[in-house]
């Protein structure tokens, strides 16, 4: 239901999830089974571009890469996030004093 919500492209749905479902439904980053936070990641990872700009999916999305269910954060780690850039960048960095 939230995922039909975060898609539609319906003004009214979009309000209504902002302003009701987005922290119930960011909170289950917490949830003890791994299928209802594997179920959210997919969800994220399907609707993460068009919330890019909102705080708490991309916290949500962040610490989900970390889960240790690697089922979980499969599916969020092809999405950047504010520290990837910089990490991408040092380790090119070392890479390159180490071949040298």
């Amino acid at each position: 239901m939230c995922e039909g919500m975060m898609l539609d492209d319906d003004q009214t749905s979009e309000e209504i999830f902002l302003k009701s479902l987005i922290a119930p439904l960011c909170a289950l980053a917490e949830d003890k089974v791994p299928n209802v936070r594997l179920e959210l990641s997919l969800t994220l990872a399907k609707t993460q571009h068009k919330y890019s700009n909102n705080k708490l999916i991309n916290s949500t999305i962040q610490k989900m890469k970390l889960d240790k269910s690697r089922d979980v954060c499969g599916p969020l780690k092809e999405i950047a996030g504010p520290n990837d850039f910089i990490r991408g960048v040092v380790l090119d960095l070392i890479n390159e004093s180490i071949a040298k």
